[in-house]
């Protein structure tokens, strides 16, 4: 006959838990009247709370601008938008910010009337600029003044000279034919010109200088500038004469006595004997005495 061992022990091992293991296993485990409560949820109430939630996102957060069905489908029509990354004279996109703010950067502030210009003002030429004096610019011709004048005072001042061609020869002096030359826009013809000489002439052979009286008249203006010889009574050959002048003293005439002197007038000219004749049309005056 054979023999047949069996344990026992190994056997119920394997169907059931020994107490070493049970007590393990129960260690850490509520009693069987422990309660939680409202302190706890339930597996079920876990997952309906876990519905109402959406998964986090780092840098995101949640927004009442709701993005609706409509909106997305409108999104989904729309093409891709190109942002341009330079300037473009014939681009129709937007450019990037950065683009225009290095464009902007190379320009200057716009002021109305001024530009840009190559001549640089230098730091020499600043100094120099601020060492000049103000300049006096005159607004008039002056003998003794140094200044710059006007560019308009001195073309008036020209423009009442001749020009450095203008000349006159004797002819145009002598010569009946130049007398044209004479007349000008005011009318000035030959015979108005020859009738002023005329008169002129006439009237400075009229002044006499020297006038013998036999009594002096009231000293006045007119008897300014001339002596007047006045006879001495007490002379046999009446060739003795006192001289006077007129004299001026504020706004009263005097006579005043030069001297007493004898004068031989015989060789003189008389006013009486005066000739004179100006032909108007050789310009020549000839005086017979």
């Amino acid at each position: 006959m054979g023999k047949f061992t069996l344990n026992i022990q190994n056997y119920i091992k394997k169907i059931t838990y020994i107490k070493s293991e049970i007590d393990t296993l129960l260690n850490g485990k509520a009693d069987s009247n422990h309660e939680h409560g409202d302190l706890y949820y339930t597996e079920t109430e876990i997952d309906t709370q876990m519905d109402t939630k959406v998964d986090k996102v780092s840098g995101k957060g949640l927004s009442t601008e709701d993005f609706t069905t409509a909106e997305k489908n409108k999104l989904a029509n729309l093409e891709n938008t190109t942002v341009d990354a330079a300037l473009d004279n014939s681009s129709e996109n937007p450019v990037q910010n950065k683009a225009i703010y290095t464009a902007l950067d190379g320009k200057v502030d716009k002021v109305n009337g001024k530009g840009l210009s190559t001549e640089d003002f230098t730091t020499a030429e600043k100094t120099k600029l601020a060492g000049l004096e103000n300049t006096t610019v005159d607004s008039a011709l002056n003998a003794t003044s140094e200044n710059p004048v006007q560019n308009k005072v001195v073309k008036s001042a020209l423009d009442g000279k001749a020009a450095s061609s203008h000349s006159h020869s004797a002819s145009e002096v002598t010569d009946a034919t130049a007398y044209a030359n004479l007349e000008t826009a005011a009318g000035a013809t030959q015979a108005t010109i020859n009738s002023a000489v005329n008169s002129k002439i006439g009237s400075l052979l009229a002044i006499e200088l020297i006038t013998v009286v036999a009594n002096l008249p009231t000293a006045s203006a007119s008897t300014m500038n001339k002596m007047y010889l006045v006879a001495e009574s007490t002379s046999a050959t009446n060739d003795n004469y006192e001289i006077f002048i007129t004299v001026k003293s504020g706004n009263n005439y005097d006579w005043e006595k030069v001297d007493t002197a004898r004068i031989d007038l015989s060789g003189y000219m008389q006013t009486a004997n005066f000739q004179p004749a100006f032909d108007e049309d050789t310009g020549i005056l000839t005086i017979d005495y």
